[in-house]
Order: structure tokens, then sequence, then C-alpha cells
């Protein structure tokens, strides 16, 4: 691929639409004869809905229908699940955390619980006309007390939502060791302490979210057109709200202006326009708009700690105890659970702090639920650990950066658990720790304080330093395949919403098979040709999904070289593969990959190749099953480089592969695909383990191993066998050329 190597600066496949207006956003897809939709938003934090006068709004002209919850629930519409299982730290079995799931409706039903939820959908031919219509629907409110703050929610006189969760406390989870925390607290010669509140944010995306549902009566299935991270989410959300198979969804997702963990998730809307497409056999089309977005869309962070660092005498960390409130929303969001939870063990940080407890209660409130956003709890654990690190080294008179690097974990610990049962398996954090004060030229600080309050200004720095785990616990796929032109399609199950994956997945196929960057298509966001996928967040596509696509690659070289050792005339182990070329060793023989491809579409040219005997077979009318199967582990660990913008930043996972190669002999192309699984590390083994392999579906055979990816430099090590030949074999060969001639 020369120039156009994985990592090399290039121009990106995408910018070419998204530049000139070409882009396929949401708002830029239009059907044939669709309608459109209004949501009628409660104005009320916390209101009973005595009656909906809706009678002037249908006749009004333009309008289709006009739905309330009542309909909704008369059809056996489902809502908004909350699927997140609160995580063990230290992983552990036993019985789940205590979590109450109040139902999540799509339209409000009886009780409005908070200001922007849905109270009734308007579709009318136009977008005008179902604006004018929602100013005609009356509906009688009962206003009821209502809660909004973090810590007032959990007062003793708030305002309930839910009877069944008392003091509006929908869970109450706890990671790490109470009893050694307490012991550590109760020897300790100093203990800092702080309260930090992590203000609500609400996100503004570049584009708003859409939906455009479609109903076909003929197949009886839905389309759902969105603008998501996770359309493989979705799709399984929808199938549970319509009790029906995921087979009769199907989402569509085109260009993304951005998420950050705001698109992951279902959203009432996206059930109500297939709900409403179904109902009125129309095209249904909802574009949120920018001050909607504010009342409708998840929020994300809010939550308030409280937290303490016990430390000795010479101010070393003895232990960390943090309680945490975290405002859920009036219902639990898809995710609402994970960010207070599941990134809790970001806490442990860089240090070596031998004990830790954490508590985290949830608690309604009547505002916007709460979901995944930048970090998903990641960012909250930091703020809160460096700011306590801070205040510790100000009541000790120690420097800051002098405190961290004496608690830090040194390369000579590493392997190291921490309290929460991660491993942090190397790294050299107080050499992180050091270039970075280097190049802020932290000792030159004070000189540069005095200097500018000469000038009358005032100067300050801060410091954090942080150790955070990414990508872990997720799956992903990858396939992969090559048509009679040498052109290659890669389908995966990730999706970019702005980050240029079209480039990177590109890149790194480009750079592998030797062709070039505009012979590469890659494919996401179609849940009927990516049939299954996890979608993007927690920075998995790269580590997970680019793995997925590297594997799956290198089972497609496998097929190809047989095909070629074919062509050649000669023994496949005597194939080498490089720059997109197999070769003969030690000859001038080579023939490309592209021409392997136009043969692998050739049945007459391929099929001693792929003979009956061989471990994939070949077939003309469907792909082959392999004749073993059997599942493998590998790990993949990636570490930031040396000059990055993050001043630390270890990432780990444990990946497990299990692979299908196929080849067909007529009407497709040479196919291989990948499915690769992150797992955290258990906190049984004194070392890392090798993580246990998911029982692989029947056509999955060994996949060699996963290769070692730095998303920083964008490349792929690999260790690779050193080939060996015997005299004996090279005698064998002209025979074996012989006996193929005859």
């Amino acid at each position: 691929m020369g120039k156009f190597g994985w990592g090399q600066p290039v121009r990106r496949k995408e910018d070419p639409r998204l530049l000139t207006g070409r882009g396929s956003f949401i708002a830029d897809r239009r059907i044939a004869g669709e309608c459109h939709a209004v949501i009628l938003r409660s104005p009320h934090a916390h209101a009973g809905i005595r009656a909906i006068d809706a009678a002037a709004a249908r006749a009004a002209s333009g309008v289709l229908a006009v739905l309330t919850g009542e309909e909704l629930a008369a059809d056996g519409i489902g809502g908004i699940p909350s699927d997140f299982t609160l995580p063990f730290y230290p992983p552990r079995s036993g019985p789940p955390f205590a979590v109450f799931h109040p139902p999540f409706p799509c339209l409000a039903s009886g009780r409005a619980r908070f200001v922007g939820e849905g109270v009734a959908m308007i579709v009318a031919e136009t977008l005008e006309a179902a604006r004018d219509a929602a100013e005609l629907v009356e509906i009688d409110y009962e206003p009821l007390p209502s809660v909004t703050g973090t810590q007032e929610a959990a007062a003793d006189d708030a305002p309930q939502l839910w009877p069944e969760a008392p003091g509006n406390i929908a869970f109450t989870w706890e990671a790490g060791d109470r009893e050694a925390t307490d012991a550590a607290f109760a020897r300790a010669h100093r203990v800092t302490r702080t309260t930090l509140v992590n203000s609500r944010v609400i996100m503004a995306a570049l584009e708003t979210r859409g939906a455009i549902g479609e109903w076909d009566a003929a197949s009886e299935r839905f389309t759902l057109s969105t603008a998501s991270q996770m359309p493989h989410g979705i799709r399984k959300h929808l199938a549970g709200a319509f009790h029906v198979d995921e087979s009769r969804i199907r989402v569509l997702v085109g260009d993304v202006g951005g998420g950050f963990g705001l698109k992951n998730g279902i959203y009432p809307e996206y059930v109500l326009v297939l709900w409403a497409a179904r109902r009125l056999g129309r095209t249904v089309s909802w574009i949120g708009e920018r001050g909607e977005a504010f009342l409708a869309d998840y929020h994300g962070r809010d939550n308030v700690a409280q937290a303490e660092l016990a430390l000795d005498a010479d101010g070393n960390f003895l232990a960390l105890r943090v309680s945490t409130l975290a405002n859920l929303g009036a219902y639990l969001a898809p995710k609402g659970l994970l960010s207070p939870t599941s990134n809790t063990p970001g806490l442990s940080g860089s240090y070596r702090t031998p004990a830790i407890h954490a508590t985290v209660r949830g608690v309604f409130s009547n505002t916007v639920p709460t979901d995944v956003y930048r970090g998903a709890g990641r960012p909250e654990a930091f703020y809160l650990l460096e700011r306590l690190v801070d205040a510790a080294a100000r009541e000790l008179g120690i420097d800051p950066a002098e405190l961290r690097r004496r608690n830090m974990v040194t390369p000579a610990e590493m392997p190291f658990r921490t309290p929460f049962g991660l491993v942090y398996d190397h790294g050299d954090l107080p050499k992180v720790l050091d270039g970075a004060l280097a190049a802020a030229d932290w000792t030159g600080f004070g000189e540069r304080r005095a200097a500018a309050a000469q000038r009358g200004k005032l100067r300050g720095i801060g410091l954090g330093h942080y150790t955070e785990r990414v990508a872990g616990g997720s799956t992903e796929n990858a396939a992969i395949s090559l048509d009679e032109n040498g052109k290659a399609t890669a389908l995966l199950g990730s999706m970019s919403n702005g980050q240029g994956h079209e480039t990177a997945y590109a890149q790194m196929i480009a750079d592998r098979f030797g062709i070039d960057l505009d012979a590469v298509e890659i494919v996401q966001g179609d849940t009927d040709r990516v049939a299954t996928g996890n979608g993007t967040g927690g920075s998995a596509s790269i580590p997970i999904a680019g793995a997925a696509l590297d594997i799956a690659m290198t089972k497609m070289i496998e097929q190809a070289r047989r095909i070629a050792a074919h062509l050649l005339e000669t023994a496949e182990a005597d194939i080498e593969f490089g720059e997109g070329v197999f070769t003969v060793a030690g000859t001038d023989r080579r023939i490309t990959l592209q021409r392997v491809a136009a043969a692998a579409h050739d049945p007459a040219s391929c099929r001693r190749a792929l003979s009956p005997a061989s471990p994939i077979a070949a077939s003309s009318s469907r792909a082959a099953r392999p004749s073993r199967m059997a599942a493998t582990s590998a790990r993949s660990r990636s570490t930031r480089r040396p000059g990055c913008s993050r001043s630390c930043a270890i990432r780990w996972c444990m990946i497990s592969a299990a692979c299908s190669t196929r080849y067909c002999s007529r009407g497709s192309s040479m196919a291989a695909s990948q499915w690769v699984s992150a797992r955290p590390v258990s906190s049984a083994s004194p070392s890392i383990p090798r993580a246990a392999s998911p029982s692989p579906p029947r056509s999955w055979i060994t996949a060699r191993r996963a290769p070692t990816i730095c998303p920083s430099s964008h490349t792929s090590r690999r260790r690779r066998r050193p080939r060996t030949r015997s005299a004996s074999r090279a005698a064998a060969r002209p025979a074996r050329r012989r006996r193929r001639r005859r």
C-alpha cells in the first residue's frame, strides 16, 4: 500500500461527501409519501393527567392522527427497558443487587413525571400542520409536588415518585472491602475529606435526534432510520416493545453528527414512529429540534459524592471511602445504572491504595432520565480522586506532584491488582508523571505566577494523573469479502458517529491486502447487512472491532493462499504473502491478491484447490461449513505512546476469538468473518488470565491469535513463526507438481 499505510496521513474517505453537502444525516432522508410527527410534551415536572381533549386537533386540516398513552397501552406496545446489571467489584458470584425498575412508557398515561415527557403524538401531512394541531390539544393537568435536586430527592420529606421506591431510592450498590477500609481509617494519622458535585449535563450533539418509521404490511417488517451509535441494541429493544422477533425489525443508520453516549440507547420516539407507521400505513418522520433536545434527550452526570482519604504519618494512602448519590431522573434510562457504578474502579487511579470502599445510591427525581455520556463514570471518578489528592497535599504541605509520586504504582509492582479486582498488567506511571511535569515546566511555575502577579493577573496550575479502563466487557463482529475485481467490502458491528471509521478501517484493509484505499468499502449501520454488533462506545472500535477485522483478514489470506498455491502449482506451505502478492518462496513466481480473488469466482479454476478433502469444502449453492471447530483465547493490550495528548492511559482488554471462514465457488466472493470477545480480568487469578472462550456457533473454527493494536500509532504487531524447510520436503516438491499435472 506504500504511502497510504495504516496510520499515515490521508484524506478521509468520508470528507468529500460531508464537505460538499452530500452527507446522509437523518434529516436528509426523504421518503415518498412520508408524513410528519410532533410530540406534545408536559410543561410540568410532576402532574396528574385528568383528561386529554384532542377533538379539535383531530379535525384540523392535514391531521392524520392524535395518539395518546391510552391508545399505546391498548395496542400492547411496551416501554423503554433498562437492561444493565449492576456489577460486582471485585468480581464475584452472588445474588444481584436489588433495583426497582419503574415502567417507562413511550407516552405518559395518568401522570407526567418530568418537564418534557411526551403526552401525545400528532401526525399530519406536513410538519407545519402537525405543529398547529399540537396547539389545539387541551390537557387537564393536576400539578403535584416535585423534586429535582439530587440531595433534596433523598431527603426524608421529599415528594415520592414511586411508592415501590421509598425515599426515592432505586438501588444501593457497594464495591470494595468495607471492613478493610474501616480498619484502615481507624489507624489513620490523618483523614482528608471533601464533597464534590458533578453537575447535570445536557448533551448537545451537532445533529439532533430523529427517527423515521416504515411498515411493510406484506412482509410484516418494521424499518427504523435514525442516528445512533448502537443500531443492533436499538433493534433488540424495539423487538421487545413490539413483542416480535428481531428479524422483523431493520435499523438503518447513515452519517451521525456526534453522539458520545447520547445516541446509544432507545428513545420513546423510535417506538412511536414505528407504531404510528403501522397504524396509518404511512411512513412517519420525527426530527427533534434543538430546544426539544434539552427537554427530551437523556442527560448526563448529576451526582453528589462525599469522599475521605486516610493517610499515615508519611503521607502514604491507607484507604479511600466514597459515598455517592446519583440522580437517575424520573425513570431508568436504558443504561442509566451504568455510569454511577460500572466505572467506579477508576477510583483506584494510578495509586496503590490498599483498601477502597464505595457506596452508590441511585435516586429518582422529577427530571429527565440520565444515561451514559463521555466516559460514563470514569471522569467522575478521576475528578473526585484527583481533587481529594490535591486537598490532602495542601493539608500536609506536600507538593501535589510529590504526593502522587509517593503513592503511585511502580513498574516493579506490576502486575498490580487494585482493591476492585482489576489488574494493571504493565506500565511506567511515574515516568509518565515526570514527562508531564517536564513538559509543563512544573518547577518553573512559581516564577510565572510571580510575573503574572506583577501584571495584575492571577495564574494557576493543576495536575491530574489517571489510569482508565476502556473497551472492556464487549464483543464485536467483522466480516470481509473480495469481489472478482479485488474490491474489498468489510461489514463491522461498530458504528461511526464522526470518528472517521471509514478511513481507519479502510487503511487497515488496504495496508494488509496491498490494495488502494478507494478499493475498500466499509459497511456499518444496517442491521440487515450486518447481522450483529455492539456499536461504538468506550473507545472500543479499533481495539475490539479492529482486532476482529484483523483476524478476519488473516483468515481470508489463508483461504487465498490455498487458491494461490493451486494457481502457481506448488504446495500451500511454500506460499508467502506480502504487499498484496503471493510468492513461491525462493523464486520469482508470484500472483496478486486481485488475480486470486478473480479466480475465486471461477469454479473451474479452483476445483482442485477446494476439494472435498480440504478442511473447507466448496459448494455451488451455499457457504461450506468447516470440518472441525474449536475456540482459543488471546490477549490484546494497548498503551498510549509517549507524546500523546493524554498524560496517562493504560488500556486493556481480554480477547477470546473464534473465527468462521467461508468460501463459495459460485455467486459470492471469498469471505471471512471474525467474532471477538473482551472480558474483565477475573479476581481469582494472581496474574492476568486468559479469557474464557465463549461458546462458538457450529460454523466457527480456531482463530490463531489476536493482534496487539495501539490506537495511537495505528500499528499491529504479530509474532511470526519462523519458517523451516526440510530437504525431504524440498525434494518431494517436483514430484507433487508432476502428480498435479497428471
